[in-house]
């Protein structure tokens, strides 16, 4: 989005998060990039659901709900998915993202510039 060259010849249409059935409450609690990427999606696929019990599944889903109350939520079971799901989804604006989430992602951009910075 920031490179001027390839703006001029695509978009990010939105942003699309996977979380695994089986392991997304682990991988949720362990790491903070996870959460991020739930935030900010537009959707949500949350895979795996055919080795997932129903309980988990509605646990992870209640989660994902909480943490990202506006993406909708699609179960995936062996890797299969409406193609028409992952596309125009709407013009992906980070200003129209929760407070949260334009802070984490302001805090990420300064990450990146000081990670350069040390190269």
């Amino acid at each position: 989005m920031a490179d001027a060259t390839v703006a001029r010849h695509v978009r990010l249409d939105g942003v699309i998060a996977t979380v695994d059935a089986v392991a997304g409450q682990a991988t949720l609690d362990r790491h903070s990039e996870a959460l991020r990427q739930a935030a900010v999606a537009d959707r949500i696929l949350l895979t795996k659901t055919d080795l997932a019990s129903d309980e988990a599944a509605r646990d992870l889903e209640q989660r994902l709900r909480t943490l990202n109350p506006a993406a909708p939520i699609t179960r995936t079971a062996q890797g299969e998915v409406d193609p028409a799901l992952l596309f125009d989804i709407g013009f992906y604006d980070p200003a129209t993202k929760s407070l949260d989430v334009r802070r984490w992602l302001k805090e990420e951009s300064y990450a990146a510039a000081h990670a350069h910075s040390l190269a």
